[in-house]
């Protein structure tokens, strides 16, 4: 029993030997992480602010009628293109044909009674002159031709007034434009100058009001008094304008700047200004070509500021933030991340101007900026920058490999190899105890 004790120990401290002469695992080194890089681009570009407004026709037109009546015809689809002078609407003209028929007769009336009334003052007034008719007479006729002159200026009036209610009976579309949907059909009553037909609304040229703050109006206008080539004039100041599906900001409708108000609402403190744009269209062509910008429609209005400048453009994504500041991740030669602070200015596209906060602090279109990963970079840490174009990486791991060594490739830094398994020490081999104290029975205690 005491020999067998002394196996098991002797065992014990053999093993305990082995792993102590064992020597430490060396730890792998953790790999660089990745990042995308680009390089900044040097673009001319005015500064300028980017304001939100809404599209107005120039010309709006509500149709009423100018007299009472039923409406008869409509001569138009809804929605169509019509032009100045084309006719519209139709209201019954039965009543009003048949007042200026009786204005009219009321006219041949006292043309008849004229002309009595200028033979009888003519009579009257020789029969005065020989004795023979009474002076009050002559009077009495005078009175009355006076009188027939002013009825007969009165029928005439009626006349005309009456022929303008006949003609006011025809409805016509006084501008170019696109004409909305009737509001009232064929049939119904319509009141002089209180129902509303339909709106007819011009297309072209087309104008796009937005809405400045006083810092902003006081550039401008410094701009305008400071510029060249009559610049003074609010004309010259070009806009450009962007609808709700741009978005790329690229802006491409150009137009330019024609009315500023002349006082700023006290309430928020700002200015409205207008600038007109080009909206050609032709419904005559085969398809017909259809004006994109209508009234109402939301826009974004680029304002400029300044004149053009060289600037230093970066995808918008690249500029992170660290608490109140904006920043920016540069590879230096070393392949080492490094944070500089920059101010961000002009937006264009996707693509922001960021110029150094630190005087001293520079970067070039040769600069290598982090666009993606930036998250993952660390001040003069090494990072493994791959180019914006090239989208794809190996990562260290080979093709066709596979199982616990291609496992241990990738795990492993460049050119190290995984540590060996440990190996124990050969040990003595141990002969069985056997008690002898009994006889044919070996091992039994």
């Amino acid at each position: 029993m005491a020999s067998r004790i002394s196996g098991l120990i002797l065992i014990g401290i053999l093993i305990l030997g082995a792993s102590c002469s064992q020597k430490p695992k060396t730890e792998a080194q953790p790999l660089a992480p990745e990042v995308t890089v680009g390089m900044p681009k040097s673009l001319v570009l005015a500064e300028s602010l980017v304001l939100t407004g809404r599209l107005d026709a120039v010309l709006n037109v509500d149709i009423r009628s100018r007299v009472t009546g039923y409406l008869d015809k409509v001569f138009f689809k809804d929605g169509q293109f019509v032009k100045k002078g084309e006719i519209l609407y139709l209201i019954d003209p039965r009543p009003y044909q048949a007042k200026l028929d009786t204005a009219k007769g009321d006219v041949e009336r006292l043309e008849g009674e004229k002309k009595l009334a200028e033979i009888q003052v003519d009579r009257y007034k020789k029969l005065s002159e020989k004795g023979a008719a009474s002076k009050q007479e002559y009077d009495t006729w005078i009175a009355k031709q006076a009188e027939n002159l002013g009825g007969l200026s009165s029928a005439k009036a009626q006349v005309i007034y009456n022929q303008l209610n006949l003609d006011f009976c025809k409805i016509y579309s006084p501008i170019n434009g696109q004409i909305s949907r009737t509001q009232i059909q064929i049939g119904n009553l319509i009141n002089a100058d209180n129902t509303s037909l339909t709106n007819i609304v011009s297309i072209d040229p087309i104008y796009a009001y937005f809405n400045v703050d006083e810092p902003t109006l006081l550039r401008v206008v410094r701009e305008l008094r400071a510029g060249t080539r009559d610049r003074h004039e609010v004309e010259y100041y070009e806009v450009t304008v962007g609808l709700v599906d741009d978005s790329n900001r690229e802006f491409p409708f150009k137009g330019r700047l024609n009315f500023v108000n002349n006082q700023l609402d006290k309430q928020t403190g700002t200015i409205t200004m207008r600038g007109e744009l080009s909206n050609p269209h032709d419904p005559t062509t085969t398809p017909p070509k259809m004006p994109l910008l209508k009234p109402g429609m939301f826009i974004r209005v680029k304002l400029p500021l300044s004149e053009p400048l060289t600037r230093m453009m970066i995808p918008e994504v690249a500029v992170g933030n660290n608490q109140d500041r904006k920043i920016i991740w540069v590879i230096d030669k070393e392949d080492k991340a490094r944070m500089i602070e920059v101010e961000v200015g002009q937006k264009e596209g996707s693509l922001v101007s960021v110029t150094p906060s630190e005087k001293g602090t520079k970067f070039d279109e040769n600069t290598r900026i982090v666009i993606r990963g930036i998250q993952r970079c660390r001040e003069g840490k090494l990072v493994k920058p791959v180019p914006e174009n090239e989208t794809v990486s190996t990562k260290g791991a080979a093709v066709g490999k596979s199982g616990p060594k291609a496992d241990s490739d990738k795990l492993s830094p460049k050119g190290t190899q995984p540590p060996a398994p440990a190996k124990l020490p050969n040990l003595p081999s141990i002969a069985p105890v056997t008690n002898t104290n009994q006889k044919g029975a070996p091992g039994k205690s």
